[in-house]
């Protein structure tokens, strides 16, 4: 397939999965939900904007580039400007003369090189040492596609003065390691003031882009690689804070100037807030944190309570990892030349038996999942195919696991401690008249399988007003 055919397609795809997506979204919340005010029982449905959701998550990436640089902004901080890009082998088609290239591999997917970018950037900021200690460095970082629709990485980093020339070797050390591609950028800002501006310049608006077919094209790429666009190591304030106290009390409506006007900064001004956290404990019992954003001139006081819970799940990233393993597992049995090669190191007797062993236990571990979704079953499904580039590992059998050993080892490799937090209320009061602009738990969401469960709903606490109940 030519380079034209190939980008014409793939656009046409990212389009229409994204255009399905927001769909599916935008039906299910304008037909399936309906919010129903306690005290008035006045019912309301819910919009889906993405190209404003969009739009919004661009402005939230962009102040809070806004605000590091506000915070770094002194003698003693410098900024770089960091461009990581993939091998060769992970592009399909050659750039400049848009020709198909020889070293592109199949199996370097974009989920792929995806992971090795965010690994790699990961070991920048966690690895990095001064002294032999590790030395903390903020950033703002965001996964874009190339030509050929691969992933490429920009980050800002805040660095000392000092470190600088020691992170910049250090990165390069890291794409070496890691076979990253030659064409990484690292470009020093001199003056602080101006990073926002290299954000601006240089990171694509696509998600910020109110052309349908633009935005469509980078949020289906983004959506069906489960690609997350933007990342930052320190926020100014929570999310789900800004974009509700946003939402209410529409401090961006008016903005004008991305760069001059942080809306971030407006509601820090306007708003005193409390935030307190309920952690719950495995013995069910609990642990209170409170967080504030003091603002005693503030026009509006905002008070958030939320409950924390712990939960483990798969991680998607050790599960790709724990492919290879099974893989390597797999062909044992599947290539027969094994044995040939290598039985004069191994009792083959012994060997068969724990080979069938170990084929047992893998049935059994396959199984005893509970919990997968399609997309896991899928790629332990791939497990089963026959491998014969793996090499064996001479004395293999002498580190076998026993069944439940095995099972628990893999189980604790795909699970991740998550934090889950559960908003049990959020009220923004206007201080100078005391009004309750808007309080959670006046509210309540109903699922709309049943449009008469709603009405039922309405019309019985209907007349509990008129009886003054």
């Amino acid at each position: 397939m030519g380079y034209k055919s190939f980008i014409k397609n793939q656009t046409q795809e990212y389009i229409k999965f994204s255009k399905d997506v927001e769909a599916r979204a935008k039906n299910y919340k304008e037909n399936y939900i309906e919010i129903v005010n306690r005290k008035n029982y006045i019912s309301c449905g819910l919009t889906h904007n993405p190209v404003a959701a969009a739009k919004d998550n661009y402005l939230w990436f962009l102040n809070n580039c806004m605000q590091m640089q506000k915070i770094h902004d002194n003698d003693e901080y410098i900024s770089i400007f960091l461009t990581l890009t993939l091998d060769s082998q992970y592009h399909r088609y050659i750039k400049k003369s848009k020709r198909l290239n020889k070293k592109f591999k199949e199996e370097n997917t974009i989920e792929k090189g995806y992971k090795l970018l965010n690994d790699s950037f990961r070991e920048i900021y966690k690895n990095f040492r001064v002294n032999r200690k590790h030395t903390k460095i903020h950033y703002c970082k965001a996964i874009e596609f190339t030509h050929c629709f691969t992933s490429h990485l920009h980050a800002i980093i805040f660095v000392k003065k000092e470190h600088l020339d020691k992170l910049i070797n250090h990165i390069k050390n890291i794409v070496k390691k890691n076979k990253l591609g030659k064409e990484y950028k690292i470009d020093v800002i001199d003056n602080i003031k101006a990073t926002t501006y290299y954000v601006i310049k240089y990171i694509n608006k696509e998600q910020n882009n109110e052309d349908e077919n633009s935005f469509h094209l980078a949020n289906g790429w983004k959506k069906k690689h489960r690609i997350r666009a933007y990342t930052f190591s320190y926020s100014a304030l929570e999310r789900y804070v800004f974009k509700k106290v946003n939402t209410i009390l529409n401090l961006s409506k008016n903005l004008k100037n991305e760069v001059e006007k942080n809306v971030i900064d407006e509601v820090l001004e306007k708003c005193n807030i409390r935030i307190t956290t309920k952690k719950m404990n495995e013995d069910k019992t609990y642990n209170l944190k409170i967080k504030r954003y003091f603002n005693d001139d503030s026009k509006y006081d905002v008070i958030v309570n939320r409950t924390r819970t712990t939960k483990m799940k798969i991680d998607s990233d050790k599960l790709l990892e724990l492919e290879e393993k099974l893989d390597v597992i797999k062909s044992y049995k599947a290539n027969k030349s094994f044995f040939y090669i290598n039985y004069q190191f191994f009792d083959l007797e012994k060997y068969e038996k724990q080979l069938e062993k170990l084929e047992n236990d893998y049935n059994d571990f396959y199984n005893s999942f509970d919990f997968f979704d399609d997309e896991i079953e899928n790629k332990l499904k791939r497990f089963e195919r026959i491998i014969s580039r793996h090499k064996a590992k001479k004395g293999f059998y002498n580190s076998m696991l026993t069944k439940d050993e095995f099972i628990k080892k893999f189980r604790s490799e795909l699970e991740v401690k998550t934090y889950n937090y559960k908003i049990d209320n959020f009220t923004i009061i206007d201080k100078e008249t005391n009004e309750v602009i808007y309080n959670k738990k006046d509210y309540v969401l109903f699922e709309k399988l049943e449009d008469k469960e709603l009405e039922e709903y309405t019309k019985e606490n209907a007349k509990k007003i008129k009886v003054g109940a």
